[in-house]
């Protein structure tokens, strides 16, 4: 237990400390932004349960152990009538509103996956992280959000395509295919970088995602 311990402490160990350090990252923008107005509208009970309904069954859940099942009670309710779905809104808008997410919901449960190798080197593992299906559910309503804003007011690249709904690899494949060989009949060289980052998801730096995301007008929540 406490090689593993060790082993995923050392993975989301931030050894500079900029990556949560809001103010390292706050001077690179401008004082005054302003946000898409669609970032601060409330989230509404039909968000909710449109992320329920795109749940997966089955899942394994998080450490308060309810899985989407429980929470899926309530995707016939058009309006909240029932305890559960008020208490439900009320706990999402109240954590999206504020940003304060207990520490009972931040805390996941870590499940070590084989990959290949030595399945005695703790670094031939993937770790999967269980979190509560609640703090699921909110980061797909958030997630949700941002697509629509995506749409409307492209904010992001269109070269960008990983996670837009509608966008698949292999048009970025084709293209690149084709691009490759026009070159190639010109005779002009193409240089490829592939780069992967050793366990990427685990070693966001997540102040500057969040200093990214207001640089192009996200934000306010």
């Amino acid at each position: 237990m406490n090689i593993w311990t060790n082993h995923f402490s050392e993975l989301v160990k931030e050894k500079t400390g900029n990556s949560r350090c809001p103010s390292k990252w706050e001077a690179l923008l401008a004082n005054s932004i302003d946000y898409i107005f669609e970032c601060g509208l409330q989230i509404h009970c039909s968000e909710i349960i449109q992320a329920l309904v795109d749940a997966p069954n089955s899942k394994a859940p998080g450490s308060d152990g309810i899985s989407s099942e429980a929470w899926k009670l309530v995707v016939e309710e058009k309006n909240p009538t029932s305890i559960i779905s008020k208490t439900t809104l009320k706990i999402i808008n109240l954590m999206y509103e504020t940003g304060d997410i207990l520490e009972s919901m931040t805390t996941s449960i870590a499940v070590p996956v084989p990959k290949k190798g030595d399945l005695k080197d703790p670094d031939n593992y993937r770790g999967i992280f269980l979190i509560p299906n609640i703090v699921k559910l909110l980061t797909k309503i958030v997630a949700s959000k941002l697509a629509k804003i995506d749409n409307k007011f492209n904010p992001i690249s269109k070269e960008q395509t990983e996670f837009r709904n509608f966008e698949e690899c292999t048009a970025q494949t084709t293209t690149f295919y084709e691009i490759f060989n026009r070159r190639k009949l010109k005779n002009i060289k193409t240089w490829i970088y592939y780069i992967d980052y050793s366990k990427a998801y685990v070693r966001v730096p997540h102040m500057v995602l969040i200093q990214k995301l207001r640089s192009i007008g996200i934000g306010g929540k």
